[in-house]
């Protein structure tokens, strides 16, 4: 108890030691203030990452099963009536005589009721 009253009485004494002190104080503080900002920052960005990573995976694989499944069908009929029953976001347009279905990863392409499958990259 008595080291820290000498302590107290010492800075007040000399007053440039404690702003000299209190200036060092704030700095410290700060600084580990902003390194905890920064270390979190790092965690959440390597776990957004992860996440990240897993929902393109799943994504490419959903992409993939849904391809498969257009590949069957013969009409155009047939994929925009399965497209609405599972309500499956398409954009449909028409390139000459031919019809394109355009998924988020590939397109459907239909001339005269026959299905030719051209898929591109819609990067």
């Amino acid at each position: 108890m008595a080291k820290i009253s000498l302590l107290i009485h010492i800075f007040v004494k000399n007053k440039r030691l404690v702003k000299i002190n209190w200036k060092i104080v704030v700095l410290v503080v700060l600084l580990i203030i902003t390194n905890l900002f920064w270390i979190y920052q790092v965690i959440d960005t390597g776990i957004g990452r992860s996440y990240y990573e897993v929902s393109c995976e799943e994504y490419r694989s959903d992409a993939e099963k849904l391809e498969k499944i257009c590949k069957q069908f013969k009409t155009k009929e047939e994929l925009f009536d399965f497209t609405a029953q599972y309500k499956i976001e398409i954009d449909t347009f028409s390139k000459g005589e031919a019809l394109i279905v355009r998924f988020s990863s590939f397109d459907v392409e239909f001339e005269n009721i026959k299905n030719n499958y051209d898929k591109r990259n819609t990067d």
